[in-house]
């Protein structure tokens, strides 16, 4: 699997308190990266508590929550609304192990 992005590369991810991830990006970022950058996101974002997801709350990107038994991350930072949820809403959250 290889993750594209028409302008920015995820090259690590940065536990921060309070279960928030923190990402960045590299100056000079191509269009198209290995598994190994999904990878550490993934994992990193694993070890962060869930809390479940519900509609009408603000998420921030980088915030994980569980829905219908799986885990996801936040990829936008948004108010959820009724029919965002996780899986109806891949733009906004990416499934993690």
């Amino acid at each position: 699997m290889r993750i594209r992005s028409s302008s920015v590369a995820l090259a690590a991810a940065t536990m921060l308190g309070a279960g928030v991830l923190s990402l960045a990006a590299p100056a000079a970022a191509s269009t198209t990266h290995e598994p190994a950058a999904a990878s550490a996101l993934t994992a990193a974002a694993s070890t962060v508590a869930a809390d479940t997801w519900a509609p009408g709350t603000d998420y921030t990107s980088g915030s994980v929550v569980t829905f219908g038994g799986k885990r996801y991350m936040c990829v936008v930072s948004h108010t959820s609304l009724a029919g965002w949820e996780p899986p109806n809403a891949p733009a906004l959250w990416l499934e993690i192990p």
